[in-house]
């Protein structure tokens, strides 16, 4: 499907500019246009009741002509439409975490009023910042106020740039549409002044469309307003004390309420977004999960394991704490650490009261060494921390411009130890590492980020290039820089750390850190986005788009519309002359093949090339993965229960053996059915009886002689070969039908395949 054309299909004006100029028309090609349809002329009352009747017919006649045009229309605009995923309503409506606020009353009330049967808008756009959860309020608000009968479907905006004319319109529709990337989802007045004219439509045909778009792309249309259309805002965020009870009570850890509760917890959590207020149920259920693990290890082990850390009195509030250390570790996870980094990232030339002096810029990078592993040897934190010192010097221009220290200065300073101990980690008799302080890793990586920018780069290209040693966690750059995307969810860090880790020869970090992200609620949409965008670029890009998608539909907590986007994805990238991406996806195919819950979706894209006419190259693939599969002895294509049409399973076989150069592999699994087929009379007749019909023809005569050679060695149960068996039902379609899933389609005669018609020294006795 080409996603690059918004030209909008439901333009009527346009559909009659295409359509033949009128009788007279001074351009008027009369030889290249067939005859034109004439209207009748004016009734006559005078005119005897045969021509009334006669009349009557034709005007009958005009409202058919007229309803398929109008079918016509649909169907044009269904082929490049966006797709989209439905919703179960009574999962939404069941939601424990749903927090409606009372700052949403008027937009609730109001959306609820464009949404009930006969109203006067067919468009309801949601307008708020960033993380104010519009996304949930649209759900929430179509599940719960849509008519019974209307579908809910979430739509994918997988576009370039946002066109009226790929908005589906068919009846007792309720789409919800998000609009949030600043790249591909901005909108100007042209495309606001068409979607009101496309909310007339939806209305009459009992549908509507809820749109979501963030504060940033409605900049600039405040005064904007059309008939159709109700906008509505989001001033304010749901409570985020209340949204983080609701949701650890919904994971059914209710028991950890309380510890959110504490004046130190809740100072922590107020005042943040949506999305924030559920990153903090996140850190919460991971200090618990850590507090677990290390219960059991000691209950395990008959030691008392590790101590819990004890909790730094001068960064919280109050100094209580629950005696089970816990408390300690959830308020210090939550706690607001930025004042005091803006001590140890101040200018060390400068003289601060207190404890706590700024850092040198060795002890920076070792800090933020020690961030990203947490838990390594001394060594490896000591060699990373001065990489990535080396690489701010290389960055300045040298070490002058950063005051860095000679070796002899270095060796003159503290060791390694006690600089590691002067940061608060604990460093054991082997030199093992562990910087365990709840929630300041990221924390010091996010002011850093934040404070300065000039250090971005060098800070991704230090994470990228960090070397690759055996872990049990998969390394810290896949942890860290997912930790910065998912800060910030855009899709600018992403593109970033695809540039530099391609250029860095580290593809299979760029997955890891895309499958992250794709698995965060809040950042998944505008990562599938980025995938869209990136299938269209190099192939190094492309290939890992494939792995991804890959990762995706094999991984068994993928929900259906997460597989379902990832099949998007490689059907997109197909449509290419790549022929080592088209054997990746064709690999990918042939294991979603194997899994019999998964073959639905394949099915699929067969009939979006066929019946839909979707571009081929996926649909193909999607077959010969398929032909892999079997069911009691036989194809699983061939089986009475298959899902697949046999009109359309003849199709597509038609085609691919018209075409063998685009498929090659088509004539090795034929070959593999009719070997497998072999032993068994009965199934071997059904087989041939399939692929004959397919195999007759001019354009398939080349693919008849490779099949007819691949199985010339098998024989039949009654010492007949196939080869033969093959050559006699294409040549002779009279031949009686043999059992099998319904009444085969005969060739013409005119098409029948004669031995003469065969290339090479072929014999057929």
């Amino acid at each position: 499907m080409n996603t690059d054309d918004h030209r909008a299909a439901d333009d009527l004006e346009e559909l009659l500019a295409s359509l033949p100029a009128p009788h007279g028309a001074p351009d008027a090609d009369f030889g290249s246009r067939p005859a034109r349809f004439v209207l009748p002329p004016p009734s006559d009352p005078r005119a005897d009741r045969s021509r009334q009747d006669a009349f009557s017919s034709r005007i009958t006649n005009i409202d058919v002509l007229a309803n398929n045009i109008e079918n016509l229309i649909q169907e044009t605009r269904k082929r490049d439409v966006l797709d989209g995923t439905e919703f179960n309503r009574d999962e939404l409506i069941r939601s424990a975490v749903f927090l409606q606020p009372p700052e949403w009353e008027r937009a609730w009330s109001d959306g609820a009023n464009v949404l009930r049967p006969g109203g006067s808008y067919g468009v309801l756009l949601i307008v708020s910042r960033r993380g104010y959860g519009a996304t949930t309020f649209a759900r929430q608000l179509g599940a719960r106020h849509a008519p019974a009968e209307s579908a809910l479907l979430d739509l994918e905006a997988d576009w370039s740039q946002p066109s009226v004319g790929r908005l589906p319109l068919e009846r007792d529709h309720t789409y919800l549409l998000e609009l949030k990337d600043p790249e591909i989802d901005r909108f100007d007045r042209d495309f606001l002044d068409r979607l009101s004219v496309f909310a007339e439509k939806l209305r009459q045909a009992g549908s509507r469309l809820v749109v979501t778009a963030t504060d940033e792309l409605w900049a600039g249309h405040h005064s904007w307003s059309g008939p159709g259309i109700k906008v509505v805002h989001l001033p304010a965020p749901p409570n985020a004390q209340q949204l983080v009870e609701r949701h650890l009570s919904a994971k059914g850890l209710g028991s950890l309420v309380q510890y959110v509760r504490s004046t130190n917890a809740r100072a922590s959590i107020q005042g943040r977004d949506a999305v924030e207020a559920v990153r903090c149920v996140e850190t919460v259920v991971r200090q618990w999960a850590t507090h677990q693990q290390r219960q059991s290890t000691a209950d395990s082990s008959g030691a008392q394991g590790p101590v819990d850390r004890p909790v730094r009195i001068e960064h919280l509030a109050s100094p209580a704490t629950r005696a089970d250390g816990l408390q300690g570790q959830i308020e210090l996870a939550l706690a607001d650490w930025r004042d005091h980094f803006d001590t140890l990232f101040n200018d060390p030339a400068r003289t601060l009261s207190g404890k706590e002096t700024p850092l040198s810029l060795s002890d920076r990078c070792l800090l933020l060494a020690l961030a990203i592993h947490r838990v390594a040897p001394a060594s490896v934190i000591g060699a990373d921390a001065h990489a990535l010192e080396t690489a701010i010097e290389a960055a300045s221009g040298g070490p002058q411009a950063v005051g860095s220290p000679t070796v002899g200065t270095i060796f003159a300073g503290r060791g390694l130890r006690p600089r590691l101990l002067a940061l608060s980690a604990d460093v054991d008799p082997q030199d093992r590492v562990t910087f365990d302080r709840p929630g300041y890793s990221e924390a010091v990586l996010g002011y850093v980020w934040d404070n300065f920018p000039p250090f971005r780069t060098v800070l991704l290209k230090w994470l990228v290039r960090l070397p690759v040693r055996p872990r049990t966690d998969g390394g810290p750059s896949p942890r860290a820089l997912s930790a910065l995307i998912l800060r910030h969810r855009t899709s600018q860090r992403l593109d970033e750390v695809r540039d530099l880790a391609l250029q860095a020869d580290r593809a299979a970090l760029l997955v890891t850190v895309t499958e992250r992200a794709l698995k965060d609620d809040h950042m998944s949409g505008t990562t599938w986005n980025s995938l869209s965008k990136w299938a269209k670029q190099t192939a190094s890009v492309r290939a890992v788009v494939a792995e991804v998608c890959r990762r995706v539909l094999i991984d068994e907590s993928s929900t259906q519309s997460a597989r379902r986007l990832a099949m998007t994805r490689l059907r997109n990238l197909v449509q290419t002359d790549d022929r080592t991406i088209r054997a990746q996806v064709l690999d990918v195919f042939d294991f979603l093949a194997t899994r019999p819950g998964m073959r639905p979706m394949l099915v699929r894209e067969v009939e979006n090339w066929l019946v839909r006419e979707w571009p081929a190259p996926a649909g193909r693939l999607a077959l010969l993965a398929l032909m892999h599969c079997e069911n009691a002895g036989l194809p699983w294509l061939l089986d009475p229960g298959s899902p697949l049409a046999e009109p359309h399973l003849r199709d597509a076989l038609r085609e691919l053996f018209g075409d063998t150069a685009e498929s090659p592999e088509i004539t090795a699994r034929a070959a593999a059915w009719l070997r497998a087929a072999a032993t068994d009379r009965a199934a071997a007749d059904i087989v041939l009886g399939q692929l004959a019909p397919t195999l007759r023809g001019h354009s398939q005569a080349q693919a008849a002689v490779d099949l007819w050679h691949a199985v010339r060695e098998t024989i039949l149960p009654d010492g007949s070969r196939v080869s033969d068996q093959l050559f006699d039902c294409i040549s002779c379609p009279e031949m009686p039908q043999e059992p099998g899933r319904g009444t085969r389609v005969e060739a013409a005669p005119s098409e029948a395949l004669t031995a003469e018609e065969l290339d090479g020294p072929v014999e057929f006795a």
